[in-house]
């Protein structure tokens, strides 16, 4: 039972190392589109503001 309690734990650390980074990498696409727009925001809202939309669309679905 201890063996699969651990599994279960690297299993939940990696995915949730794998969402943190695809919310970063929305981000980082983000920011580059905005910057070529003319528009300037820093990182951290970005990635708040990527994180905070995918909640909505997981919703929807």
């Amino acid at each position: 039972m201890d063996t699969q309690k651990s599994t279960d734990l690297g299993c939940l650390a990696a995915a949730l190392i794998v969402q943190a980074a695809t919310y970063r990498c929305a981000a980082t696409i983000w920011l580059r589109v905005m910057a070529k727009a003319g528009y300037r925001i820093r990182l951290p809202d970005l990635l708040s503001l990527c994180t905070l939309a995918s909640v909505f669309v997981a919703k929807q679905n």
